[in-house]
């Protein structure tokens, strides 16, 4: 056991514990930080190892932090050498553990170096492989160089020949562009003579236009002639009326005035009546 993790671990497995109960009997709230320190093989610190030492004191503190010695301090002299009939069961089944445990750290170093001397072997092994890659790659480039090689002159090939295509497509479009020009030419010769005659049409309508504008002015002119007649025949007429009115009004003054000296000369009529009525009271009783 080279580490003094590897020695802590071998202690857990000792005590046949798990990771979390060795931590607790250590006064620890969980094995989290002891796992870490095993699996990352980092040294704890010596208020760790003084409480594992304190914990179980028959652990060897001079074994857990160099790895000479033996794991338990305390083992009779028998287990050491001598043929004591004394020792208790116990202590030869703690022994037979330790050496088995001792047995399984030696095995798994064993393991480890079988596991580096395969990785070094597997790393010649690499190499070659790398070789073979790299000629297998170097022939994957000669053929992929034939293959572009073989390609360029595909592509030269196709393009002749698309080239040619486009030749003679050329020809055929510029022949139909020729005829569609002539076609509009054609079409626009007739137009030609089409806007001719809508000129004509347009000078005619206008002709026309100004023809009916003389007539609009001569009859505009004679409407306007009849218009003033009629306004001086109304004149005369409303002139014709109005003096009537007035002669009427004048008319009607005069009734009022006459109506009003009538009306003066029967009263007066009236009073000189009644005035001889009472200077001759006799000629009124008769």
């Amino acid at each position: 056991m080279n580490s003094i993790p590897n020695r802590i671990e071998l202690i857990i497995k000792y005590y046949n514990m798990s990771y979390n109960s060795f931590a607790k009997s250590l006064g620890l709230a969980n094995g989290t930080g002891i796992k870490t320190m095993i699996d990352k093989n980092r040294n704890p610190q010596n208020q760790t190892l003084n409480k594992i030492v304190n914990t179980y004191p028959e652990i060897d503190m001079n074994w857990l932090r160099t790895g000479t010695g033996q794991m338990i301090s305390n083992l009779p002299e028998s287990l050491s050498g001598n043929d004591d009939l004394t020792v208790t069961a116990k202590q030869i089944i703690n022994q037979l553990d330790i050496n088995s445990l001792h047995y399984t750290a030696m095995l798994e170093k064993k393991v480890i170096d079988d596991r580096d001397y395969h990785n070094s072997i597997t790393e010649v092994n690499n190499n070659n492989h790398d070789k073979n890659i790299a000629s297998l790659l170097k022939g994957y480039k000669s053929l992929e160089n034939r293959l572009e090689t073989k390609l360029q002159e595909v592509e030269a090939e196709v393009t002749k020949q698309i080239i040619a295509k486009l030749d003679h497509d050329n020809i055929n479009y510029r022949e139909m562009l020729s005829n569609k020009l002539k076609d509009d030419r054609d079409y626009y010769d007739n137009e030609s003579n089409h806007v001719k005659n809508i000129s004509n049409i347009l000078e005619g309508f206008k002709t026309l236009e100004i023809k009916v504008e003389t007539y609009s002015k001569a009859a505009s002119n004679k409407v306007v002639d009849q218009m003033s007649k009629a306004i001086a025949k109304q004149n005369e007429l409303l002139l014709e009326g109005y003096e009537k009115i007035t002669s009427l009004e004048n008319d009607l003054e005069d009734i009022k005035t006459y109506m009003a000296a009538n009306f003066e000369l029967d009263k007066m009529s009236k009073k000189k009546s009644k005035k001889i009525k009472r200077l001759n009271p006799k000629k009124n009783n008769i």
